[in-house]
């Protein structure tokens, strides 16, 4: 267990750094695309890399089929709860509130975390390495992150304090599957990473390329989400 909360210190903490850097110097629209570019890429490669393998070798289809529609479905509810939100902020004159960001990303930091615990359980080895190289998404996702919060009300020390919170869910997420792993049915954990996945592919498709996309694109910016997909990989084939 120690070793575990250790690693899962790692994302935790550049989650924070990335939320930091942003806050200290605020990127202009291009960089606000560029970081949101190279955060997809990393967050699809963690897909490729680090799910879909797992997923498929559990040859649990029906397990799979309902943890993938569980996660849809609840990143749907929470965009539903969002565009609600946001058509009364208009109503109001008032500043919106990034309610599906904030819901995906809260999804994602708990993913992660279990990733980390499930990894840790198999193989204290592989663990490590997941840990490290999810420590470079959480950066990149931090940055995305702040740069968002930093045209909603969520900006300055506000949201450096939903930063930090986030961040901490990984820790908390980490150690929660590591201790409960030894109780969960096998066939349970390609449910659980299925809806990982679904939730993962919402936030890159609906999220960051989605506000990415709000901002002027060019060959070089889109080149950035390949950056990210392809140092992801190749981290993960040195291992």
């Amino acid at each position: 267990m120690q070793s575990v909360l250790s690693y899962a210190l790692i994302p935790c903490l550049t989650f924070i750094f990335g939320g930091i850097t942003a806050k200290i110097r605020q990127p202009s629209n291009t960089w606000r695309s560029v970081i949101q570019h190279f955060t997809s890429g990393v967050v699809f490669a963690v897909v490729a890399v680090d799910l879909l393998p797992g997923i498929i070798k559990s040859h649990e289809p029906y397990e799979v089929a309902i943890g993938f529609s569980a996660g849809v479905f609840l990143m749907l509810l929470i965009r539903t709860y969002a565009e609600k939100m946001e058509a009364q902020q208009h109503e109001k004159a008032q500043a919106k509130m990034p309610v599906a960001l904030l819901g995906a990303v809260a999804v994602d930091v708990l993913v992660d975390g279990f990733l980390i615990g499930v990894s840790f359980a198999a193989n204290e080895e592989a663990g490590q390495f997941l840990t490290i190289a999810l420590g470079l998404e959480m950066f990149s996702l931090g940055l995305a992150l702040s740069t968002s919060l930093s045209q909603t009300p969520l900006k300055g020390a506000l949201g450096m304090l939903v930063i930090t919170s986030l961040a901490a869910v990984v820790v908390i997420s980490a150690a929660s599957s590591h201790l409960l792993i030894q109780f969960i049915p096998a066939t349970s954990i390609p449910l659980l990473l299925a809806f990982g996945l679904a939730a993962l592919l919402y936030l890159v498709t609906e999220e960051l390329l989605h506000e990415a996309h709000q901002y002027p694109d060019n060959a070089f910016i889109t080149a950035t989400f390949f950056i990210g997909f392809l140092l992801f990989l190749i981290l993960s084939m040195l291992h």
